[in-house]
């Protein structure tokens, strides 16, 4: 019997230790994952605020159609506009920004380029028709926009990317709110204090390189903004 009782005392021992161990494991293991969430949301916010102070002296007003042709020059592509979808299988005209998105977010697109004619307008507002790629780098060629009174960040053509909007955040309240463009992320930032942190509602989409990408998780866009933003 007082063998019994002694197997017994060590095997609750042990079962004591194994539990306190496990315990203990995961408390580091949620530490390091509010460590990496508090490290992230910061990365976020911060490279939030630097893309959205810089798009907002850029191209604010453009549309979807531009950010998909990376134009950020001296005139604006505007709607209507003709696709060529997975190398001339079908022809799509596309009138706003929901259509366009859907296009380049479809699961059946392999591949996309616009069609001419293009609808362009200046920046003093004259509206222009571009017959061809001629016309297109002949426009580039004779651009009368002064490029050093605009800002840019270093490598935009190679590594960075543009935010779809609309694009909905958590607020540290725990509402949510609609960011139509950089403007308004810029006042977003602006409202929240040192401390607070705000959190995208993913999935959330931008384009790369002239490629549309889905967003899943915190983790991608911290990345992507360290690779530019940050």
């Amino acid at each position: 019997m007082k063998r019994i009782c002694q197997i017994a005392v060590a095997l609750l021992a042990s079962i004591l230790v194994f539990s306190c161990e496990k315990d203990d494991t995961n408390n580091d293991t949620q530490q390091e994952a509010s460590a990496l969430n508090l490290e992230t949301s910061k990365g976020i916010k911060k490279g939030f605020a630097n893309y959205t102070d810089l798009a907002s002296k850029n191209d604010d007003n453009y549309n979807l159609l531009n950010l998909f042709n990376q134009n950020d020059d001296c005139f604006i592509f505007e709607y209507p506009a003709t696709l060529s979808i997975n190398n001339g299988q079908k022809n799509v005209e596309v009138t706003n920004d929901d259509e366009l998105s859907s296009i380049l977010f479809g699961n059946d697109v392999k591949s996309y380029s616009q069609l001419y004619p293009k609808n362009i307008t200046l920046k003093d507002g004259t509206e222009k028709v571009l017959k061809s790629e001629e016309d297109f780098k002949s426009m580039l060629k004779n651009c009368s926009l002064k490029k050093e009174t605009k800002e840019e960040c270093k490598d935009c053509q190679t590594n960075c990317f543009k935010i779809i909007f609309p694009m909905e955040v958590n607020l540290p309240n725990g509402n949510t709110k609609l960011i139509n463009n950089n403007n308004e992320g810029v006042a977003l930032i602006k409202s929240l204090q040192e401390p607070e942190f705000f959190t995208p509602v993913f999935p959330m989409k931008i384009i790369s390189k002239n490629t549309p990408i889905v967003v899943n998780n915190g983790k991608e866009l911290h990345q992507l903004f360290n690779e530019c933003y940050n």
